[in-house]
């Protein structure tokens, strides 16, 4: 299987797919050239993994269903995470916890300056960003 396949299937992140291809160990640099490799490499690997006819052409039905796929893999695994008592259902609390995790990343992403607190500004600047990410038109 190619790298961004079992990858997935480890339920990580491309990010750290693409620190582990060019082994970052994070206290180090990286040379423009390694991010690049590492970056070609897992391009290529996703290109495979969405060519399902493997004809060198994605169409627009190859984008779609990799795109399903992925979305599906992503809420399995986060499914699978959050269902604590493995039930197989998601209670109020289980449910409530994805989306107090969810909050206090999309909080850290928005205190630009780490902080712990947002300002007039980080704070209009993130919800300009939801905004923008859900499809709302510009105030």
């Amino acid at each position: 299987a190619s790298l961004l396949a079992r990858a997935s299937e480890a339920g990580q992140t491309p990010l750290r797919t693409l620190a582990e291809l060019t082994n970052v160990k994070y206290d180090q640099t990286l040379s423009l050239e390694q991010v690049r490799s590492a970056a070609r490499s897992a391009l290529d690997d996703l290109f495979r993994l969405t060519d399902a006819n493997k004809d060198n052409v994605i169409t627009r039905t190859e984008a779609s269903d990799a795109s399903r796929a992925g979305v599906h893999n992503l809420a399995s695994r986060t499914f699978a995470a959050t269902d604590t008592n493995h039930d197989q259902f998601l209670d109020e609390g289980e449910f409530q916890s994805v989306l107090d995790a969810s909050a206090k990343s999309a909080f850290k992403l928005a205190d630009q300056n780490h902080d712990g607190r947002l300002s007039r500004e980080e704070s209009a600047l993130a919800l300009a960003n939801i905004g923008r990410l859900i499809g709302a038109p510009a105030p």
